[in-house]
């Protein structure tokens, strides 16, 4: 296994199967898998040994982020494997222009013009809408334990019965509302400090709302379910991904993903499309001619940003689908 650092990219070369469980937190893996139909020695799999395959790689990848983009086919047995691991998931599709299609038999016809894109992630109730504050729960239960109060006994005083409730501030999992905070202040001990550390986390909340939010309807209409964008011709890899393209995905569903893993990072175009949106990364590749190629793509945009750089990302055209 070698490992290079060339700005904010972290490149491995390895397996990602024995790389993965080696990496801490990232908030997304975004990846080109293999997808188990052509004849290159990292893609020629019968159906059997790609399931497996997809599996482990998944099931190793699941526990490092709670968001996973990833190409496939329509057919590709990666789909009921997300559905297995994620709670959520949701099909996108890259549709390539007319002129810019694979070529391929009628039989492949749909695919090589349409193909998918699985959005797959857990749903927080709370996390987006409610900003942690552990500030919060620690001043909460400090005062709670002064009074020699119990959890339910909170509950029991705020709500009118026992609600779980208090165990959750406590843990920093969600904050009272205004009424609450009053009702808490005629139980409790409560000082400036504690309005202070609510004050916070409600500004914290704020954030995090526009973070996950459009800015404008505008905005919100700039992406759909559908990107459109040209095919790569004379690529560094066979099976390499606009750039555009991948820009606009992390700019869309992946506008919070400060920190992005991929596991197949062939020639690193994911890479670029991080750098230029001020992503961090950590890439894996196990072919030491991508590795290379990847490498020496990624210092040459480092160095000479603009030389290499494809015109601006368009917003997807907003296709619908007959």
């Amino acid at each position: 296994m070698r490992e290079e650092q060339i700005g904010e990219c972290r490149l491995i070369l390895g397996d990602c199967r024995e790389v993965l469980p080696t990496l801490g937190k990232v908030d997304a893996v975004v990846t080109d898998p293999p997808y188990g139909v052509r004849e290159d020695d990292w893609d020629n799999m019968d159906p059997i040994e790609f399931a497996r395959f997809s599996m482990q790689w998944m099931a190793l990848a699941h526990p490092l982020a709670p968001e996973l983009a990833t190409f496939c086919t329509q057919d590709s047995a990666i789909i009921p494997l997300a559905r297995m691991l994620y709670p959520r998931v949701r099909q996108l599709l890259w549709h390539k222009p007319p002129g810019s299609q694979y070529p391929g038999g009628r039989e492949a016809r749909t695919w090589f013009t349409y193909e998918p894109i699985l959005h797959c992630y857990t749903p927080s109730s709370w996390s987006v809408v409610e900003a942690k504050s552990p500030d919060v729960g620690r001043i909460l239960k400090a005062a709670r334990e002064t009074a020699g109060m119990s959890r339910t006994g909170v509950d029991i005083a705020v709500r009118g019965k026992k609600t779980g409730l208090c165990f959750r501030w406590e843990e920093g999992a969600c904050l009272p509302t205004a009424e609450q905070i009053i009702a808490l202040q005629t139980l409790l001990p409560l000082g400036q400090d504690f309005l202070d550390a609510f004050e916070s986390a409600c500004a914290e909340r704020e954030k995090t709302k526009e973070r996950h939010c459009a800015k404008s309807s505008e905005e919100a209409a700039g992406y759909g379910d559908v990107f459109s964008h040209r095919t790569v011709t004379n690529g560094s890899h066979p099976c390499e991904k606009p750039v555009p393209l991948l820009q606009n995905i992390l700019e869309s569903i992946g506008s919070n993903w400060n920190r992005v893993v991929d596991p197949f990072m062939g020639s690193g175009s994911t890479a670029v499309a991080c750098i230029r949106l001020g992503r961090g990364f950590i890439g894996i590749e196990r072919d030491q001619t991508h590795f290379a190629t990847a490498c020496r793509r990624i210092e040459q945009v480092y160095r000479q940003p603009d030389l290499f750089r494809e015109p601006p990302a368009p917003k997807p055209e907003q296709l619908v689908l007959a």
